[in-house]
């Protein structure tokens, strides 16, 4: 069975759209257009759906081990109850409270008193001081058990209420010491006034006399008062301490907090799972916002300026690559992109049909998909010519050629040639034009005459152009790896494409998500230039001349 000539048939195929007028399209200017929207991230979630797994595998082991190696301490708490010395106010009493039951000598006398193995600090980072009301108190400590949590809470309230009193005391004999200092003070005060008054009335009566006797009795009458009123003082101050100390005591006493067996693992267990899980998915949005790699037909189309006609799963290009083995074709999208290709290429006529192949963003990928298509001509009985033109020769190796030069595989029941350019020879010229003085054909025209196929895979790059595309065919059709090339990349190889004057085939993407329900046909506001002819078709002088009207010449021309 042979594969029908489809020469003149892809030559005047009206593809998709070719009857449109161009239109204006913004996204044709900006070909990353339209990417960073909900479906676009959703996508790229559900593609790196294993590494999200795996990040919340790694966060469920990290929340169970942090649980069983580092377990959440228990909890106790114990409640006091502060009065306040009439006088003073309330809040700024209780703000003074909580600030001693943190006191770093409260935490030395438990540490000293419960006989614990930690210091001072240590301790004090075990528990923590709130006030609940200005009057009421609430100490929350921390331990390994419950019973160790209420015997440190009972011995830090124990501690801080002595310390508090012995605070009190203090200050209590501090003030006393001032009243005191201040009655002795005012005694002499008053007996000084007291000895001017005496003498002002043993005066004779004079106006003199009267007016002393009226400035006297009433500052002697202030003295004696302010006197009464500091005696009073010291005498009722340490009544009023006293019963501020035995006002003060524990409201409620230390009791451990309720925990669940299941809340607390569930939390450790969970929270690992989430965070794991919201870390891996963060991970794959933020790469996929960052990153500006096509995946759907649609924005791969947009940014070639050709449709896309075949989209087939990840062709793996890896394993035994120094000879043609069965892994080379094995596989359901090596198969049938290799299919499609060999569908492009028509069947043998008055010369070789050839067609170029360009990689964009994976060349082994690509190479693997030529072999395929070469291997399945070859079995066809078709004399095959592979020219690869890549770095490395990635469809050589898989067809165990090495070295450069013009060197024949096996292709089963056809003949199969595979064609090297020399290393460092770049856009090397093809047989289907005439070459000018100087340059050297890689490939004989006597060779590529005998042939029937001839397959290149040629990429292109803006620094080294796309003028020696149509010494090699007269077709080209781009291989596009999803996810691996910009759509900056990807443009400038399609323009590359048309600037060469080729026939510009719908492209073959590479690695397609399964979840694309794009068409990969966008219309586009590009002017695609007339079909150029097959060179074996265009004379033996001039293979690549344009056979056209002069009129089409030159609208071809004003298109270029």
């Amino acid at each position: 069975m042979s594969l029908p000539r489809l020469d003149s048939a892809l030559r005047d195929r009206p593809w998709a759209y070719d009857d449109y007028p161009p239109v204006e399209d913004e996204s044709v200017a900006d070909p990353t257009a339209g990417l960073a929207s909900l479906g676009y991230i959703a996508t790229a979630i559900r593609r790196r759906l294993a590494l999200v797994a795996a990040a919340a595998l790694i966060g469920l082991f990290v929340g169970t081990a942090g649980y069983v190696l580092a377990p959440p301490a228990f909890q106790a708490e114990i409640s006091l109850y502060l009065s306040t010395a009439p006088g003073q106010n309330p809040g700024q009493a209780m703000g003074t409270d909580v600030t001693l039951a943190q006191a770093h000598s409260v935490d030395a006398a438990v540490v000293r008193k419960l006989g614990l193995a930690q210091s001072p600090s240590q301790l004090l980072a075990s528990y923590t001081v709130t006030a609940e009301t200005n009057e009421v108190m609430l100490i929350m400590t921390r331990a390994p058990s419950s019973a160790e949590a209420m015997r440190e809470a009972t011995a830090v309230a124990t501690e801080f209420l002595r310390f508090r009193a012995n605070q009190a005391a203090t200050e209590q004999q501090a003030e006393l010491a001032t009243l005191n200092q201040q009655i002795t003070q005012e005694k002499q005060q008053v007996a000084a006034t007291i000895r001017k008054l005496a003498a002002a009335t043993a005066e004779p009566v004079s106006a003199a006399r009267t007016a002393e006797l009226a400035r006297l009795r009433p500052l002697n009458r202030r003295e004696e008062l302010a006197l009464a009123g500091l005696q009073q003082t010291a005498t009722g101050y340490p009544v009023t301490t006293a019963q501020q100390v035995a006002g003060s005591g524990v409201l409620d006493a230390a009791a451990a907090i309720p925990r669940s067996r299941l809340r607390t693992p569930a939390e450790y267990v969970g929270g690992g799972l989430v965070g794991g899980l919201v870390l891996g998915a963060g991970f794959v949005v933020v790469g996929a916002l960052v990153s500006d790699r096509l995946r759907r037909r649609d924005d791969v189309s947009r940014a070639l300026g050709a449709p896309v006609g075949m989209r087939v799963g990840r062709v793996r290009a890896g394993g035994r690559v120094w000879r043609p083995g069965p892994r080379v074709v094995r596989g359901r999208p090596v198969v049938r992109a290799g299919a499609y290709l060999g569908g492009l290429v028509p069947g043998s006529g008055s010369g070789p049909s050839g067609l170029a192949v360009v990689p964009v963003g994976g060349d082994r990928a690509a190479a693997a998909v030529v072999v395929a298509a070469a291997l399945a001509r070859a079995r066809e009985g078709a004399q095959v010519i592979v020219a690869d033109l890549c770095t490395g020769a990635p469809a050589a190796r898989l067809l165990g050629v090495r070295g450069p030069g013009v060197k024949m595989a096996s292709g089963q029941e056809g003949q199969l040639a595979v064609v090297v350019p020399e290393p460092g020879e770049i856009a090397p010229a093809g047989p289907a034009v005439r070459p000018g003085p100087g340059v050297r054909l890689v490939l004989a025209r006597e060779v590529y005459q005998a042939a029937d196929v001839l397959l290149v895979l040629v990429p292109l790059d803006p620094l080294g152009g796309s003028e020696h595309l149509a010494s090699w065919a007269g077709r080209a059709v781009a291989v596009v790896s999803a996810g691996e090339t910009s759509a900056t990349r990807i443009n400038a190889v399609g323009e590359l494409i048309r600037l060469a004057g080729v026939t510009q085939l719908p492209a073959v993407l590479l690695g397609a998500d399964r979840n694309d329900e794009t068409v990969g046909a966008t219309l586009l506001a590009v002017h695609r230039p007339p079909a150029r002819p097959d060179p074996a078709r265009s004379g033996p002088d001039r293979p690549g001349s344009d056979q056209r009207a002069p009129a089409n010449r030159e609208a071809g021309a004003t298109a270029r």
